[in-house]
């Protein structure tokens, strides 16, 4: 039997080929391929019950240049990690809007596509239909 750990580490340096983000549904699902020289190996990778997620383009001044397709017209699924105890606490800090301090989360999984990061706070993931529930991280 194949652990949570086996099956991301699988899907490091995929091509990314759909993503979708569904608000309403609280879930987040990708498509990728693995490209092995002549053997491509296809993924479903859906996140269930996502009670938030946070995109950066890149880090620091550098999130303002905005990256398209890469010039072979993909996007790389760079890496992807499962955090049990989640990255730490993710948190508005506003000088001007004190009602913002109240939205925090504590992503339990990172996803580096390209330079860009995308942290996710999901209940369970589905990769390609074996189902891991993981529960949420705490907020401490």
């Amino acid at each position: 039997m194949n652990t949570l750990k086996e099956y991301l580490n699988d899907l490091w340096a995929n091509v990314i080929d759909d993503m979708k983000i569904d608000v309403v549904s609280h879930s987040i699902l990708f498509k990728t391929k693995a490209i092995d020289g002549e053997k491509i190996t296809k993924y479903i990778v859906g996140f269930e019950e996502v009670s938030s997620f946070y995109f950066l383009e890149d880090s620091g001044e550098n999130r303002y240049n905005l990256i398209g397709r890469d010039q072979d017209n993909y996007l790389e699924l760079t890496s992807i990690e499962f955090h049990p105890k989640g990255i730490g606490i993710i948190s508005i800090d506003s000088k001007s809007e004190n009602w913002v301090k109240q939205y925090v989360s504590n992503s339990n999984f990172s996803i580096e596509i390209w330079n860009s990061m995308l942290f996710i706070e999901a209940k369970r993931i589905v990769i390609n239909e074996k189902t891991f529930d993981v529960g949420y991280p705490q907020l401490n």
